[in-house]
């Protein structure tokens, strides 16, 4: 899972990002419902970036 997102977050691309949550999320048996649609989140990610900060999966302690 984490290899995924990283993989994911190496490239950058906010819509490659989105769909890689929504399948982990999905995979981790998250309610459909509570998953945001890919472009809400390709916008959060695209809007990090825009203020030169960087996202990274990191597993929770």
């Amino acid at each position: 899972m984490l290899a995924y997102l990283g993989a994911a977050f190496a490239d950058g691309d906010p819509d490659l990002i989105a769909a890689c949550v929504k399948d982990v999320a999905r995979a981790k048996g998250l309610n459909a419902d509570l998953l945001t649609a890919e472009s809400d989140i390709g916008s959060l990610v695209r809007t990090i970036k825009a203020l030169g900060l960087e996202l990274a999966p990191k597993l929770a302690a």
